[in-house]
């Protein structure tokens, strides 16, 4: 009689992990089915995108084609974002300290404006 017992308690206990699951995964999916946040969200992008193709002509006309850009977003829980951009050149390895300095403020002054946010460069 404990075996039947046993396998009740597991299945009941299943079932319930089964309707947690799919309780919080469709809370999930309803917030960012939400209007505002999509376009919230899309803006984002494309302030991203904006941002890494700014970076790539600034550093084209400094002289350093092809370089490789990144724009890295981590979104805490309280909606504040921080960006770090990431360039990669061999060329721009070779710089001093004074000509990456340099260039850092010149990338620095490409971000855009976001109360909640903060930038990094790497070089």
């Amino acid at each position: 009689m404990e075996r039947k017992t046993g396998m009740a308690g597991f299945a009941a206990v299943t079932v319930l992990l089964v309707l947690f699951t799919a309780l919080f995964a469709g809370k999930t999916a309803m917030c960012r089915a939400d209007p505002a946040v999509r376009e919230r969200e899309e803006a984002y992008l494309e302030r991203e995108r904006e941002l890494a193709g700014a970076v790539r002509e600034l550093l084209e006309e400094e002289g350093f084609a092809d370089c490789g850009v990144m724009v890295t977003r981590t979104v805490d829980a309280d909606g504040s974002r921080s960006y770090r951009v990431a360039v990669h050149h061999k060329r721009i390895d070779r710089l001093d300290d004074m000509g990456r300095e340099r260039l850092a403020e010149e990338i620095g002054c490409l971000f855009f404006e976001d109360e909640a946010g903060s930038f990094s460069i790497e070089l």
